[in-house]
């Protein structure tokens, strides 16, 4: 057996150079018995070699969540074995670019971006895909800098044919449907190719692969603004003002806004791209400076023979993307829309072939402009759906007919990646929005309240019922964020707040949490359950402050300040505690969660930043108040002014 073993092994490693074998195309042939009554026969067999140790540490993730699956749905232990050591006389699961599935034709090379395949054949199983490093290098990465093709198939296979669920992020997350028997089709082939290229991801591998956090994968990004890197301020403040903003008749570096008239400039700003595409990456983001400031030099103003500055980025962004064209073929700028670039340009009705543009802005009057403007290579969106500058700050935002809406609106408008700003402070009470719009990436054409039902059910299981109330009591008010406060239409985030959280809300919600509890008995579902809750307390006490507060202004009082004073108190107890040794919490057995997104505490005092942030009465000091016998608001007010 051991020779047999060695002479496999001999012509799997002959194969790694002789090129992939032909697919033969299987007819009827017999039904797959992958586990029986919880036996199985298989192995799962990855590959004995990988063009890149981050391939090789991805691959081994994704094989070992597959054995977890499968043997706490049908209770079989799959080993896990590297191809040059594999049983021979034993079928097999191969994942990602193994000499097994060269030899029946399917090479990782033939695949781009994050596609892949599904395959059985005479019995085996495999799942393989482009897996690459997005810019080419050969040392270990951040997944998100991976095309990772075999993974997604992976992924893809355990959800439709293993009946596995990535809900949130880590083990905890992921729910199994118990099966002591699976079966799959001997003539099976399904391929696997994401809606998008492009989409950044969350802390965890698995859960954004699964909801299409696929990563930047070729994508070299600046996070929107590349004059940054390109002309830096530390590196030509000193020996070259000339290539900063000319302001009230002096050169001005700082804030790194740029004189885009001078060729020098223009030419550092090329030589970034260069640099980014010459390493291996496929696109390159182009984007202007935070809070643009044009340049008041006479070039500039002569520039682009217009007044308009976001006209003058236009022209030059696009002389730029018309020199990558000739200088590096096949190679892709994206521009950002912007700021000052928020609207299409008006003097060019056609962008370069390689040039696809990055929307900051995505409403229906958006793309209606852009639909004037000819962009060959699509649209990236960056979004704002989440994110504690909302004006709900750290309370959820988003519902599932929301996200439905705007899926449909990308997938309408060819938008082929998405950036998502601010994405996953709240895993417990949006968890199944984020979900339900992981889904839709997927399948657009999906119901998202099928989607809904699937992530209570399987996350919540027993306690299911309870939490889809607590769930719709949660985002029946939450549509009203979407509908009114993105259009600034109610004045301040204690208004919306307090709409979202009413007392009947507040009432509801902890009734059926308190419910889902006492009814649980699944480990994980009770874990998750904890995390809902954590973060509902938060919520209930920053609602509850609202309520009070309004109480106290219609009738204050000592008797209507204290229990006010006492909300506000357990408030900064709760905040303290998010903070253990100064440091920001992490949740015991669940690392992948980042809680409340992790901010820092100033941040959370104030619930948020820009739209979101709460004054009075969060910043009140109350012991002072209570100390010196004052009513805020209430009595005479003087103020002594010296001479």
């Amino acid at each position: 057996m051991k020779l047999y073993r060695f002479l496999a092994f001999a012509a799997i490693l002959s194969l790694l150079t002789s090129g992939c074998g032909t697919m033969r195309n299987v007819q009827n042939a017999p039904e797959i018995t992958l586990v029986k009554d919880g036996q199985s026969a298989y192995q799962i067999v990855l590959p004995a070699q990988t063009p890149n140790p981050g391939i090789d540490l991805c691959l081994k993730e994704v094989a070992q969540c597959l054995q977890k699956s499968l043997q706490e749905g049908s209770g079989a232990l799959l080993p896990i074995v590297s191809e040059d050591k594999m049983s021979a006389d034993k079928p097999y699961i191969s994942l990602g670019g193994t000499a097994l599935a060269r030899n029946i034709g399917l090479c990782p090379e033939k695949f781009q971006h994050y596609n892949g395949c599904i395959l059985s054949d005479r019995g085996n199983i495999y799942l393989i895909g482009h897996d690459a490093h997005g810019q080419g290098l050969e040392k270990r990465d951040h997944f998100s800098r991976y095309f990772m093709g075999s993974a997604k198939t992976a992924v893809v296979f355990m959800e439709d044919y293993l009946g596995v669920r990535f809900l949130l992020p880590g083990d905890n997350g992921i729910a199994v449907k118990k099966n002591a028997s699976i079966t799959l089709p001997g003539n099976l082939k399904r391929d696997v190719k994401p809606q998008l290229i492009y989409a950044n991801s969350s802390s965890d591998f698995l859960y954004s692969l699964a909801n299409n956090g696929l990563g930047c994968g070729g994508f070299h990004i600046y996070g929107g603004h590349s004059y940054y890197d390109a002309v830096p301020e530390k590196t030509y403040a000193e020996s070259n003002p000339e290539y900063f903003i000319l302001r009230a008749g002096v050169r001005n570096p700082k804030g790194n806004h740029l004189c885009i008239s001078n060729p020098a400039v223009q030419d550092l700003i090329y030589a970034e791209m260069l640099r980014r595409l010459d390493a291996g990456a496929e696109v390159v983001e182009l984007a202007q400076t935070d809070g643009y400031q044009p340049c008041e030099c006479d070039k500039c103003a002569a520039f682009g023979n217009t007044d308009d500055p976001g006209e003058k980025l236009w022209i030059l962004h696009d002389q730029l993307a018309r020199r990558l064209e000739k200088d590096r073929p096949g190679k892709k700028v994206m521009i950002i829309s912007y700021g000052p670039t928020a609207h299409p340009p008006k003097s060019i009705s056609a962008l370069p072939s390689n040039t696809m543009v990055e929307l900051c802005y995505y409403s229906e009057e958006n793309f209606a402009e852009w639909s004037k403007v000819k962009v060959p290579q699509g649209f990236t969106v960056y979004i704002y759906f989440w994110g504690t500058y909302n004006m709900t700050g750290f309370a959820p935002k988003r519902t599932a007919a929301y996200c439905k809406r705007m899926v449909t609106r990308f997938v309408d408008n060819n938008v082929r990646g998405i950036y998502r700003c601010g994405f996953g402070e709240n895993f417990g009470l949006e968890g199944p929005v984020y979900y339900v719009f992981g889904k839709l990436l997927d399948n657009p054409a999906a119901d998202e309240n099928l989607l809904l039902e699937e992530y209570y059910s399987m996350a919540f299981q027993e306690a299911a019922g309870p939490m889809r109330t607590f769930y719709q009591t949660l985002y029946r008010q939450l549509e009203a964020f979407s509908l009114l406060g993105e259009n600034r239409v109610l004045p301040n985030p204690r208004t919306m707040l307090g709409y979202i959280f009413s007392v009947d809300v507040l009432d509801t919600m902890s009734k059926n949490l308190a419910r889902a509890k006492n009814i649980a008995t699944n480990d994980k579902v009770s874990k998750r359950l904890a995390l809902v809750e954590a973060e509902f307390k938060y919520c209930h006490n920053l609602a509850s402050i609202i309520h009070l507060y309004n109480a106290y202004r219609l009738k204050p009082s000592k008797q209507s300040f204290l229990p006010l004073a006492e909300a506000i108190d357990a408030r900064n107890a709760l905040i303290d505690s998010y903070y253990p040794n100064g440091k920001n919490l992490v949740l015991p057995d669940w690392p992948q969660v980042r809680f409340l997104g992790r901010q820092p505490r100033s941040m959370m005092m104030s619930n948020g930043r820009l739209s979101a942030t709460l004054g009075a009465p969060y910043t009140w000091n109350t012991k002072l108040l209570l100390d010196n016998n004052i009513l805020p608001g209430v009595g005479k007010k003087t103020a002594t002014v010296l001479k």
